[in-house]
């Protein structure tokens, strides 16, 4: 095979091809081409990162507009050693894939994705990295500016962050959540209970059923069970549907003999689910269940797959409706109605108010917006409609 021609028309020996080649490396944006583009000084550039509410909105916008249309990222380091701070906030997840829920760890794992890509999101421009741990012990102050702890259920977990004077936020579940330095952003699950409950009276059930577990473990069961509850008891046998009163705020949990609803305890996740299926098929049957609520998605997977081999119809006997708008939904033949925690949005919240807390220490800083101290900023679960839910059948059975 001959050689090839140059550019030149000369033939080429081996290897002259790569001196035609030139490299261009591309300089990385500094914060001077920055401050150049938005008009303003280097040390404002660094202010925005660093200190922003030192720096009025407009400016501050215009720095951030020149970043991103530029690429720049703040060196984090080099601002970390100018604050004297580690630059380094703990993402402290209890080692909850593993731990909480051992049976249906993988099917929360969508939950954990959504809340730590929200919380980097947030910290995507800013000065601090964040660092994931499991461990609650050994947390020690001096390695990180604050923490951000994913779904603390336990007394024990809590009490193992001891870290002195260092920023604090919890997320999700916050049942004892401790004053002076903590912060709270979750999920209003009493609210979700009670929204959960009255889709089902709205549609004219009466005949209803509550499916839970893990009620002396898990705070956010109890929770949504509490709403559940609130809602029945406030709905008469013959009360005209959508005129039921709003959530009457965090009471002890109602007496269920006091409703009308049946509540069935079974183990956490699909199993339970097609055991509650199989408990409660002859109620179903003879008219005396037409809803069912159920605790999360998880449970409601097994109920549903059991309830449909069964040979019960859904909505037609019965409807169904559940909590967290897992992807697993999308392997049942219907789409199941559940309640969306709106996890993004909570550690989004989570994450921004932790910022906002660490700047605050900076000379000039402002006092953030969001809960006090010890205090907690909840968000309500979101309806997902599906085609599990439909009004009773005339008679409250099957048409046969």
């Amino acid at each position: 095979m001959g050689n090839s021609a140059s550019p030149l028309g000369q033939p080429e020996k081996p290897g002259d091809f790569f001196m035609h080649l030139s490299y261009h490396r591309r300089m990385k944006p500094d914060r001077d081409a920055v401050a150049r583009r938005a008009g303003v000084s280097s040390a404002t550039v660094s202010r925005v990162f660093n200190n922003p509410d030192s720096v009025s909105p407009e400016r501050r916008s215009r720095v951030l507009a020149a970043a991103r249309a530029l690429g720049y990222r703040p060196n984090k380091y080099a601002s970390a050693l100018a604050r004297s701070g580690s630059g380094q906030i703990l993402f402290l997840d209890g080692n909850k894939l593993a731990a909480h829920d051992r049976p249906n760890a993988a099917f929360y794992a969508s939950m954990y994705r959504q809340s730590l890509l929200a919380v980097l999101e947030v910290l995507q421009d800013s000065p601090y990295h964040l660092v994931i741990d499991g461990e609650c012990s050994g947390v020690q102050g001096a390695e990180y500016e604050g923490i951000i702890v994913y779904d603390a259920d336990t007394p024990e977990q809590i009490e193992a962050l001891s870290a002195p004077g260092l920023p604090l936020v919890f997320g999700h579940h916050l049942r004892g959540l401790p004053g002076g330095r903590a912060w709270g952003y979750g999920v209003d699950n009493e609210a979700g209970g009670f929204l959960a409950a009255r889709k089902l009276l709205d549609l004219g059930h009466r005949r209803i059923a509550y499916i839970t577990g893990g009620l002396s473990e898990i705070s956010s069961h109890r929770d949504r069970l509490r709403g559940f509850y609130s809602a029945m008891e406030q709905a008469p046998p013959d009360a005209t549907p959508g005129l039921f009163p709003g959530n009457p705020g965090n009471q002890a949990l109602p007496d269920p003999r006091k409703t009308q609803c049946s509540l069935l305890e079974v183990e956490v996740g699909p199993r339970g689910g097609r055991q509650a299926a199989r408990d409660l098929r002859s109620r179903i049957q003879r008219g005396q269940i037409t809803a069912l609520g159920v605790v999360n998605d998880v449970t409601a997977f097994g109920l549903v797959q059991e309830l449909l081999t069964l040979g019960i119809r859904i909505p037609r006997d019965v409807s169904v409706i559940a909590f967290d708008n897992l992807p697993i939904l999308d392997l049942l033949p219907l789409r199941l109605a559940t309640l969306d925690l709106c996890l993004a949005e909570v550690y989004r919240k989570a994450g921004q108010g932790l910022r906002d807390r660490i700047r605050r220490t900076v000379p000039g800083g402002s006092e953030p917006d969001g809960p006090g101290r010890g205090a907690a900023d909840l968000i309500r679960p979101v309806y997902i409609p599906g085609d599990s839910l439909a009004p009773p059948a005339s008679g409250g059975g099957r048409d046969e």
